[in-house]
């Protein structure tokens, strides 16, 4: 625990985490588990003013639970960071820092993030967002086969989204070529990707039977291929119900060859169905009855369909006027 400054005065926070379901399951895949977070509390001026680590007391899996901290009561956003089966993230940040500190922090492994804004109200909801993406293999029933790798890949990703606004690309320039040839299942969890066409293009590698594929990230419009950038939180859906083993080769680095045209009637959707929401919430005072009530209204809005939601706690949402 870091600051804040002697005497100061500081609030206890109800935090309530929500993890959109995304879940990684196949034995390539992290094994999601968030054990600890860490809540780094910025002042109006955008400078951190503490860091503290929280233990989580419920069941330590990546779907909900809920943490107590202290913060100062000058404090305006607070960032919420955990690493994956790991105590504390890769972060580093001291008091005093801008916030804008947190945008250039990468690393190497799967990362939680989380934004949320204190203004008086004692119960706090954030949702955490993973900085990476998930990639999913869907085969017809007739066929056997997994990912063998992928083509101009980040090796590594930044921990949060750029202007930390869910849905904003904030990927690094850490491109591999390709790596060598391997099982990772059907299921595979990558970094994000600037992915344009002519100018290192995402491309994953499939082995089908016997013989390996190079598929783009990329749906055809007026037979144009537009390509997808490779986001956090998102998943794409590899859909494969046939092959022309005319268009396979026989070795992943014939497939991964950069003259090697990837095959274009493979269906690769980028579904949005994996939600991605941001939490904020507000409270205000009301008499009823000549008792005054702290009312807490709770804001959900899902940063892809553009749709909010309210929810109320305390007395009844009937004094409460917006």
């Amino acid at each position: 625990e870091v600051g804040p400054m002697q005497g100061e005065e500081e609030v206890e926070l109800n935090i309530q985490l929500h993890v959109p379901d995304m879940q990684a399951s196949t034995r390539t895949a992290p094994t999601e588990n968030i054990t600890a977070i860490t809540a780094y509390a910025f002042d109006g001026n955008s400078q951190l003013i503490k860091e503290v680590k929280a233990i989580l007391s419920d069941d330590k899996q990546a779907t909900s639970g809920n943490l107590r901290i202290k913060v100062p009561k000058r404090t305006g956003d607070i960032h919420f960071i955990a690493k994956n089966n790991a105590e504390s993230p890769d972060v580093t940040i001291s008091i005093g820092d801008n916030v804008s500190t947190l945008l250039n922090q990468t690393s190497t492994t799967l990362h939680y993030w989380g934004k949320a804004t204190y203004n008086e109200g004692n119960n706090l909801s954030v949702t955490l967002i993973r900085n990476m993406a998930k990639v999913t293999l869907i085969l017809n029933n007739d066929l056997q086969g997994h990912i063998a790798g992928f083509v101009n890949y980040n090796q590594t990703g930044t921990l949060v989204p750029g202007n930390f606004e869910v849905g904003t690309l904030n990927a690094t320039n850490d491109v591999a070529s390709h790596n060598s040839d391997s099982e990772l299942g059907i299921e595979h969890n990558l970094f994000e990707h600037a992915n344009v066409k002519d100018s290192s293009p995402l491309f994953a590698i499939c082995k089908i039977g016997d013989l390996y594929y190079k598929i783009a990230f990329a749906k055809k419009v007026d037979d144009v291929m537009v390509y997808y950038d490779i986001i956090r939180n998102h998943q794409y859906n590899i859909k494969i119900n046939q092959v022309d083993t005319n268009l396979g080769k026989a070795n992943f680095d014939d497939a991964a060859d950069a003259n090697n045209e990837p095959i274009n009637d493979v269906e690769v959707v980028e579904d949005k169905q994996v939600a991605l929401l941001v939490t904020t919430s507000s409270s205000s005072t009301r008499s009823y009855d000549n008792t005054t009530y702290t009312v807490t209204v709770t804001t959900t809005e899902n940063k892809l369909t553009g749709i909010s939601t309210l929810s109320f706690s305390g007395r009844n949402a009937d004094i409460y006027e917006m």
